[in-house]
């Protein structure tokens, strides 16, 4: 009897897995992108093998950047990296090489490529042909293109004031809104994040959770960190990064480009920004959209050097030309004498009575030999001076510090002086009656001689 054995599978050989030979850094390659190409829509750009700095040729094991949209990548040699450092001999972050690289993706470029994370190179690329690279890499560029279209930023009123003023300036709105207007965002934000880097500090971290991409996120981050309870909108407004009359657009106006047009001026900060280099580069865009990218990723959180009692001086100063509480400026658009400021608004009719009660007081004012009478006294106090001065010009007033003699002397003369005009009014009504007597007794007799001379011609 046979067994029939069925035959053994063959033991499946294990796949060996490609060793890596990049470094992978920014956001995960979802697209799986080849070297340095951009996804636009459903559209691949062709890609290319060479390094996007230096343009030689990538090296089998190099680094690959990985936009934080996922939609483009960019490679580099590891040798570039290691070239393009800070002044403290930071690596600086792809694809921008504006700011110190983040401390995850340092770390894993100085594992792969045994290569420290701060030193001094011995060999740097100046910083003049890196941004010029970065300005002429048309497949950032085009990248950058699309987002910036729907892309807006807020920064916090309360931290810029921070970062572009001295704390003598906290209290004052208008020299807070003149150091504003003087001041270059993008390059303002650089700055702070390198002077942190200095201190070994993530100033990138610390800048961004101070921004938000809207406007109910600005609310958010002024109520949580800095205890804001009421926020006027013009105000928060004006702290919008390209919003119009924004902070970018009062700084354009305020410096005046060379093209005097609104959009060259925005084409020209941008693309060019010549101010920084003196040649075509283009980093501002890229710098922001990274910025962009990280603000609502990146828990909100205010400066950590401002206090609790800067943030309510800022706060108080940005606030008051909204308030209700008149500054000096607005004391130079009033009268005094004419405006009432506390009490309401007047009628016409109410305006003209009081116009002509001021005018009769005046006249009653110059009546008694006043000066400057509307001036320095109210009506009250006036009318009580004019009331003193009737008393006193009665003669009816006694003094009590008189000697009890004089006062009786004093009234003695009087009752006198009062009896002899009673005597002189009585001898003038004698007087008058015996000539009203006189008066009659001729009248009479005047008649009767006129009767008897009617009765003669009779």
């Amino acid at each position: 009897m046979y067994r029939l054995f069925a035959p053994a599978e063959p033991p499946k050989k294990k796949t060996k897995s490609k060793a890596q030979i990049h470094s992978c850094i920014g956001a995960t390659d979802e697209h799986q992108l080849d070297c340095n190409q951009c996804k636009d829509g459903d559209k691949f750009s062709s890609p290319d093998r060479n390094d996007s700095i230096t343009l030689e040729p990538l090296e089998q094991k190099h680094v690959e950047y990985i936009a934080p949209d996922h939609n483009l990548k960019c490679c580099y040699n590891a040798s570039t990296l290691d070239r393009c450092r800070s002044p403290q001999g930071l690596l600086l972050q792809p694809p921008h090489f504006r700011i110190p690289m983040d401390v995850s993706d340092a770390q894993k470029v100085s594992k792969a490529f045994n290569i420290p994370i701060q030193k001094q190179s011995a060999n740097p690329i100046g910083q003049d042909r890196v941004q010029e690279r970065v300005s002429n890499n048309q497949r950032l560029v085009t990248w950058a293109r699309a987002h910036m279209n729907a892309s807006q930023l807020w920064i916090c009123p309360i931290c810029w004031s921070h970062m572009t003023c001295s704390p003598d300036q906290f209290g004052d709105s208008a020299e807070i809104t003149s150091l504003r207007k003087r001041t270059d965002p993008i390059q303002r934000i650089i700055d702070y994040i390198l002077s942190q880097s200095r201190q070994n500090i993530d100033g990138f971290r610390q800048l961004v959770g101070s921004l938000s991409t809207s406007k109910t996120g600005l609310k958010q981050h002024l109520r949580h960190e800095h205890g804001v309870r009421r926020m006027p909108s013009e105000l928060l407004e004006a702290y919008s990064l390209r919003g119009d009359d924004g902070i970018l657009h009062r700084y354009l106006l305020e410096n005046g480009y060379e093209n005097d047009s609104a959009h060259g001026a925005l084409l020209s900060y941008w693309r060019h920004n010549p101010v920084m280099f003196g040649r075509g580069v283009g980093f501002n865009k890229f710098i922001y959209l990274y910025i962009h990218y990280y603000a609502p990723r990146i828990t909100s959180a205010s400066l950590p050097e401002i206090t609790g009692n800067e943030s309510a001086t800022i706060w108080t100063a940005l606030t008051r030309p909204y308030s209700l509480v008149e500054t000096a400026e607005d004391r130079e658009m009033f009268d005094d004498s004419v405006v009432d400021e506390t009490g309401p608004v007047k009628t016409g009719q109410e305006e003209k009575e009081e116009s002509s009660a001021a005018a009769s007081l005046t006249a009653k004012g110059r009546e008694y030999g006043l000066r400057d009478v509307s001036g320095y006294l109210t009506h009250e106090q006036l009318e009580a001076l004019f009331r003193e001065e009737e008393v006193q010009s009665d003669g009816s007033y006694s003094s009590e510090s008189e000697d009890e003699s004089e006062r009786y002397r004093r009234e003695l003369s009087m009752k006198k002086r009062r009896s002899a005009e009673d005597d002189a009014l009585s001898d003038s009504d004698e007087d008058d009656d015996l000539a009203n007597l006189l008066s009659k007794g001729s009248k009479s007799s005047g008649r009767k001689r006129i009767l008897s001379d009617s009765d003669e011609e009779d």
